[in-house]
């Protein structure tokens, strides 16, 4: 019989590896590629949307903005600073924001009156 040859520890460093860079140019060409096919669809995306619905919906968003219910309670003045304060904690609530912005002027200020006395806790 004939001696079996062990690889020895020279011969096992001799095997080929892929290199580290050639894994990550790999992963950032698949990268590129994705950004790139997701940048084409939001474009078609986009050119898709008309004009006036952009416009139609940027309306909606500026009817109901922060800055317009900041405006809205401005025009009280004769509110004691710290209610003014505690009602201006509401606004930041989407939900309260547009509920406040169209309701009647009667209705605002009870529901203003009630944030500042503590009754109205929903806002927080």
């Amino acid at each position: 019989m004939g001696k079996v040859k062990h690889p020895t520890h020279e011969e096992k460093g001799k095997e080929k590896k892929p290199k580290k860079g050639d894994k990550i140019s790999d992963m950032t060409f698949a990268i590129r590629e994705f950004t790139e096919v997701s940048r084409q669809r939001f474009e078609r995306r986009v050119a898709r949307t008309s004009g006036s619905c952009v416009g139609e919906s940027k309306r909606k968003i500026e009817r109901f903005s922060l800055n317009k219910a900041v405006e809205a309670l401005s025009m009280y003045k004769d509110m004691l600073r710290t209610a003014y304060l505690k009602v201006m904690k509401v606004p930041y609530k989407k939900e309260n924001r547009v509920a406040f912005l169209v309701m009647p002027k009667d209705r605002k200020i009870e529901w203003m009156d009630s944030i500042a006395d503590g009754s109205f806790r929903d806002y927080e």
